[in-house]
């Protein structure tokens, strides 16, 4: 590990502990032997009846995904599944080499985790930023640069093929004005 990806990962955890508190979990995963780890940091008590979600080591990939980065997830339910979801959306996106930022779908949640998909009806996550947060959480500044944190959240296939269609800008009217909760995961879909 590069000294650099240190102090960011350092930066990052003092900033999640200063909003967040300390995490009561963490779930480590790796693509392969080759590879550098992501962990899935869990936070109880920030949002009732919710769990907080949030990968550190994201940051190893910064040429992979284009942007000094590290993503939240919140949701009241399905909270043994999403730290593996959560990670292996974040590998596809070093895989695949997207840009990670606002406006953003990773879909597959049907096939790394069926039963998931099958009980809550969301195949897809979302990322955007942290609305539920106040304005300085989404950035962190450290080693004379910013670094984002950005938020996702599960998306239903109706609402995936409305983003195609229309965009990230039309997707998040629609949500604000449904007054769309994204923690709900058994929310109905909003188009």
């Amino acid at each position: 590990m590069s000294e650099n990806n240190t102090k960011w990962i350092d930066c990052y955890n003092r900033h999640l502990k200063g909003y967040l508190s300390s995490s009561i979990a963490r779930a480590t995963f790796q693509q392969d032997s080759e590879t550098r780890a992501l962990e899935i940091l869990m936070y109880d008590r920030v949002f009732s009846d919710c769990r907080v979600f949030c990968s550190i080591g994201l940051t190893h990939y910064v040429q992979e995904v284009q942007n000094i980065a590290e993503v939240i997830l919140v949701a009241d339910d399905g909270w043994e599944d999403i730290p593996y979801i959560l990670a292996n959306a974040l590998f596809y996106t070093v895989q695949s080499r997207m840009k990670i930022g606002w406006g953003m779908v990773v879909g597959g949640v049907e096939v790394i985790a069926p039963l998931f998909a099958s009980e809550f009806g969301k195949t897809a996550l979302y990322f955007t930023n942290p609305n539920s947060f106040p304005e300085e959480f989404r950035h962190i500044s450290c080693q004379s640069k910013i670094g984002n944190l950005f938020q996702s959240f599960f998306i239903s296939p109706e609402e995936r093929k409305f983003f195609e269609q229309h965009g990230a800008y039309k997707f998040e009217e629609i949500l604000e004005e449904k007054s769309i909760d994204p923690f709900d995961l058994k929310r109905p879909s909003c188009v």
